[in-house]
């Protein structure tokens, strides 16, 4: 109980920085973004066409680090409508495709024939899925392999419904894994620690189970668990 209580309120006082950083940085740096982009468009400079481009994708990154904490911190109250995860898991390999490309990454993609209905909302899941395969490709070396299995797991009360993401990774660090969903915790250089924590809480929102743990052979393995049968 003490430690759900110091996890709300720490939720709690990252919700009211996250407020304060989206009044107080986010006008000013986009003021500065535009600043730039228009330099840009009137100087032939190419070196400091360079340096401006330069502020805009820094400017970009922290605007990012500003999103995940309202995403991490905002009411999720998400409306649940059946769909198979098909559409939310091939627009996330879209919108990663670019990353993967730069890393000379292969991915293999295996399905069930049939593929159920789940319980979802496929914006909040294509976020939690484009979060999870950006933290496979950071963890892989160039030319690196990501298999994405969705499978039924038939069981005796109650079947399942399963996202399986394996990397060929560096797996993960020796550390409790309650401590990998933490907001800030990250092992990255220049990870912000909220991906995990946002995944994590998406999935509660879709009563469902987020298992990560490393893998018998190389890697790492993330798991989405859905039930199957009923509403949620």
């Amino acid at each position: 109980m003490r430690t759900d209580v110091e996890h709300a309120q720490r939720l709690a006082d990252i919700g009211t920085m996250a407020s304060k950083v989206a009044h107080e940085v986010r006008n000013p740096l986009n003021a500065i973004k535009g600043a730039a982009h228009f330099l840009r468009s009137e100087i032939e400079n190419k070196e400091l066409d360079r340096f401006l481009l330069l502020i805009e994708e820094q400017v970009e990154r922290v605007n990012g680090v500003t999103t995940q904490l309202l995403s991490l911190t905002k009411p999720l109250a998400p409306a649940l409508q059946p769909a198979t995860i098909e559409n939310s898991l091939d627009r996330a390999l879209q919108v990663t495709r670019p990353h993967m490309m730069a890393k000379a990454i292969s991915v293999n993609v295996v399905r069930d024939d049939i593929l159920p209905q789940i319980y979802i909302n496929e914006g909040q899941m294509e976020q939690a899925l484009i979060n999870i395969i950006i933290n496979a490709i950071d963890a892989m070396h160039r030319e690196g392999k990501l298999d994405i299995r969705l499978h039924t797991l038939p069981m005796q009360n109650k079947s399942r419904f399963v996202v399986n993401i394996h990397d060929n990774g560096c797996g993960l660090p020796d550390a409790e894994a309650d401590e990998l969903f933490k907001p800030f915790f990250t092992t990255k250089t220049k990870g912000t620690g909220l991906g995990l924590a946002i995944i994590k809480r998406i999935i509660d929102n879709h009563n469902a189970e987020f298992i990560l743990r490393n893998s018998e052979n190389s890697g790492t393995e993330a798991l989405f668990v859905f039930p199957l049968g009923g509403s949620q």
